[in-house]
């Protein structure tokens, strides 16, 4: 019987197995769709299909119903799920959770979720454009409420999937270009460029910039306030003073490592992250380059090991507590907000930058 069954399974594997690819789904009806046809805003549909909590007029009432039922609307899970007391999770979506800055980031988002009765489910991207919208799908698919993407967000392929769907996604720091939908992020740029006006003023003249292959996002957008501060002071800004890197800290000092050889004359770093910035040090310490007597460095996102690094490392520090709030409200309270949220960072000058 034994031989059997493996005469059948060798049968069955000369087959060649076709690649199963799921089918486009029709585009649901949302209340946006149900909004425009009836005249009328999004937020009276919703007070139409929960009965409140505000009055609508009889008339009104009649041609929102008409059109849930032209449209054969039927709410989703999701917007059930929100109008539910019971404790209900939401996505957090993030390109990777061993990064102390994530880690740092989802906390207050959970915390805010918690103090609304919900639970965050967090999902990790690992820098995946692809397994990004792959997870957003799948939150979508499962009726989350709301989610929250902290990460890539370039994706024209995500930003079609979330605008096809009604449920409420809220980016952080990075979204899709042509997406409307709220953006909760700081001024990386002008922050950027303050940090580098600050090692400029400590009389540095060749600044380097570490990054790594994110031009679009955040550090993309402060490399280019790292251009500013130097074209502005009439400064070297030039490609061959910027450090190209994976996003790690292993990367960033495996990177560092001929540049800083080679590179004697610059006397100064400028990190797009402290995740950058630990790398750097890392390797300078092996190098037997002091800092900030040989090289002084300058970080961008406040992470608490920042302040315990040898030395300890100058930032500019994110809100993580307002982005979290911020994020959270947009979510469950501010549903119909389309506004970008803009958040001040503040810097904290330590001993790498020669502050101390």
């Amino acid at each position: 019987m034994a031989a059997a069954g493996c005469a059948a399974s060798s049968i069955g594997s000369d087959r060649a197995e076709e690649p199963w690819v799921r089918p486009d789904k029709p585009r649901r009806p949302t209340v946006a769709d149900v909004a425009q046809r009836a005249g009328t805003s999004t937020a009276v549909v919703s007070y139409v299909l929960n009965d409140g909590p505000r009055p609508v007029s009889e008339s009104t009432r009649s041609r929102v119903l008409a059109a849930i039922d032209e449209l054969a609307y039927r709410p989703s899970r999701s917007a059930r799920t929100l109008r539910s007391r019971h404790s209900q999770f939401i996505g957090l979506v993030m390109p990777g959770t061993i990064d102390p800055y994530y880690v740092e980031l989802s906390l207050p988002i959970e915390q805010a979720a918690a103090r609304r009765g919900h639970l965050v489910m967090i999902a990790n991207s690992d820098f995946d454009p692809a397994q990004e919208v792959a997870i957003t799908s799948a939150l979508i698919d499962e009726g989350v409420p709301g989610i929250a993407i902290a990460g890539l967000g370039a994706s024209p392929s995500l930003a079609r999937l979330i605008e096809a769907s009604d449920v409420r996604v809220v980016f952080v720091h990075h979204r899709p270009e042509g997406y409307t939908g709220p953006l909760v992020a700081v001024d990386d740029r002008r922050w950027a460029r303050h940090a580098v006006e600050h090692l400029i003023g400590h009389g540095h003249t060749r600044i380097a910039c570490l990054g790594h292959h994110d031009d679009d996002g955040p550090v993309g957008a402060r490399v280019s306030g790292w251009r500013d501060a130097l074209s502005a002071a009439g400064l070297a800004h030039g490609d061959e003073l910027i450090i190209r890197s994976g996003v790690d800290r292993l990367s960033a000092s495996a990177a560092a490592e001929h540049w800083l050889k080679e590179r004697a004359d610059v006397t100064a770093v400028f990190a797009a992250t402290d995740e950058l910035a630990f790398g750097l040090m890392h390797r300078a310490g092996v190098l037997g380059i002091a800092i900030p007597s040989e090289l002084a460095v300058f970080g961008f996102d406040g992470v608490s090991a920042a302040a315990t690094s040898v030395p300890e490392l100058s930032t500019i520090v994110e809100p993580f507590a307002d982005i979290g709030e911020r994020v959270a409200a947009l979510l469950f309270e501010e549903r119909d907000d389309p506004k970008d949220h803009q958040l001040e960072c503040r810097p904290v000058y330590r001993a790498s930058c020669g502050c101390r």
